[in-house]
């Protein structure tokens, strides 16, 4: 099991993620798409993948509880077409299920 409790561990984690991520045809137009939005970025980012808020549980399967959530800047201009930073907060704990692996 990855666990995110030791922060300095996160952005490997994450790394992780996104070179899974890159590797399925949709993964990789998503990520091509935010590279070409750079020039959007407002904050210093168009996207920040943050750690979610956890919370020690030991009756959950990691042990953590935490959600994965993505907070857009401007909701307005993103569903209409616009541009929007977005703040991801993500939980990097993972369980295995019958269908595969899911966040905790």
């Amino acid at each position: 099991m990855q666990s995110q409790t030791d922060s300095v561990m996160f952005p490997t984690l994450v790394k992780d993620a996104l070179r899974k991520i890159s590797h399925t045809p949709a993964g990789k137009n998503l990520l091509t798409g935010i590279t070409q939005l750079a020039g959007h970025k407002k904050f210093g980012y168009t996207v920040c993948i943050m750690r979610a808020d956890m919370t020690y549980d030991p009756g959950c399967a990691t042990g953590w509880r935490g959600t994965n959530v993505a907070i857009r800047g401007d909701e307005n201009a993103a569903t209409h077409g616009g541009h929007s930073v977005t703040a991801i907060k993500y939980n990097a704990n993972m369980i295995q299920c019958p269908d595969g692996a899911r966040p905790s």
